[in-house]
């Protein structure tokens, strides 16, 4: 059942700033925008390009499906890609292997787990200038962690790592009494950070099961996202 949650500007400020500074959008970029924005990933998208005075080609891939998506990329010079997990799959299975793609330095992957091959596709479609930037985030928590993959990039596992904590984010792994499990143990991802939304429309328990106050920290919550996850010796989730 979808769930209302309220956004405020620091949240998504916050991701903007973070997103501009790690992935280095500047004025010669040219973004593309994939996502309505009635989502929060749209909003990104846009904000994110024009705070940073770069540029913006909205493509209404519902209506113009698919198959011109390539050919949009190359004839408005996009450097900028961010198609989602899904759609890069859906875009990868259109190509006939002959698309070149040599302005994108940057593709971008949320939305769910990436693996192995979904690497291989980047790999083996975009130059090799170009960046694969995966990311874990939601709606409740904003950006959490990014990871950035180059072409040499060594994966050891099936499933790819969401990477790192990003600034003003801190990752918990919380056991079944909220104690932390400490590296490399399987525990429920939780966020800590003054950046998160402030709860569910119209729901206050759900609101305060999912936010709970900081015991460290007067005034901030731990967002509980229901999800498990474990953390390596480096960092890396």
């Amino acid at each position: 059942q979808p769930k209302g949650i309220f956004f405020n500007h620091r949240r998504m400020l916050h991701d903007i700033i973070v997103h501009v500074n790690t992935a280095h959008i500047c004025p010669d970029d040219r973004i593309i925008q994939l996502r309505k924005l009635s989502f929060g990933a749209g909003i990104k998208d846009l904000f994110r390009t024009l705070l940073s005075g770069a540029s913006i080609f909205p493509y209404a891939i519902n209506e113009a499906g698919m198959a011109p998506l390539a050919v949009f990329l190359v004839n408005e010079k996009i450097t900028v890609y961010s198609p989602g997990a899904s759609t890069f799959r859906h875009f990868i299975s259109q190509l006939s292997g002959a698309e070149k793609f040599p302005l994108i330095r940057l593709v971008i992957l949320g939305g769910g787990s990436i693996s192995k091959d979904d690497v291989e596709a980047y790999r083996r479609v975009f130059s090799e200038d170009c960046l694969l930037l995966h990311h874990l985030s939601s709606t409740e928590t904003g950006l959490v962690c990014q990871h950035f993959i180059t072409k040499d990039s060594k994966l050891n596992t099936a499933v790819v790592p969401v990477g790192y904590p990003v600034e003003g984010k801190e990752v918990l792994l919380l056991d079944e009494n909220g104690r932390n499990v400490g590296p490399e143990g399987v525990g429920e991802i939780a966020v800590r950070s003054p950046y998160l939304s402030s709860g569910y429309w119209g729901n206050p328990e759900l609101t305060n099961s999912k936010f709970v106050p900081d015991p460290d920290r007067f005034g901030q919550h731990i967002c509980l996202t229901g999800d498990l996850g474990r953390m390596r010796l480096d960092g890396c989730l």
